[in-house]
């Protein structure tokens, strides 16, 4: 956990930010959330679907393989995956955002996590979508400098 203290907002310079190549480190960051977001649903899914299976129902512990039919152990399975993706991502990214400014945090929260339009936020922030620019690079370039994800030029 991050002391409240230690916690610095700013955005990243022009020049931090020239160093990398934003368009690559973008489909990076994009990617991630992609999976990120998969993976709660795949846990919501599976979640869902083992609350709907009898108490009688009993996986047999002599089984190697998991076979299609297999609904319980394929939902256990699925639900044990996306609860350590999900858990690894907050883990990071809910320490992240705490460094994030106002116009980052609605950068991510507005455009990359519920898919707004860059144009739509501008106007949220009323500022001109050039004056959105620095936010949404810096935004883009702390997720992608704490995931590993940045593409240096």
């Amino acid at each position: 956990m991050v002391d409240e203290r230690e916690v610095v907002n700013y955005i990243l310079s022009k020049e931090i930010i020239d160093d990398y190549d934003m368009v690559e480190t973008t489909e990076n960051v994009k990617k991630l959330i992609n999976r990120y977001k998969k993976a709660r649903y795949m846990y919501f899914v599976s979640r869902s679907n083992l609350e709907k299976i009898t108490t009688n129902l009993e996986p047999k512990h002599s089984q190697i393989t998991k076979n299609r039919k297999d609904t319980f152990g394929n939902s256990i399975a699925i639900m044990i995956d996306s609860e350590e993706t999900l858990k690894n991502f907050e883990l990071i990214f809910n320490d992240l955002v705490t460094t994030f400014v106002n116009e980052e945090k609605k950068y991510y929260f507005y455009c990359l996590s519920d898919n707004n339009s860059e144009t739509y936020l501008s106007e949220c922030l009323n500022i001109s979508r050039t004056g959105l620019k620095p936010f949404k690079e810096s935004c883009i370039l702390k997720i992608a400098l704490a995931f590993h994800l940045e593409v240096e030029k």
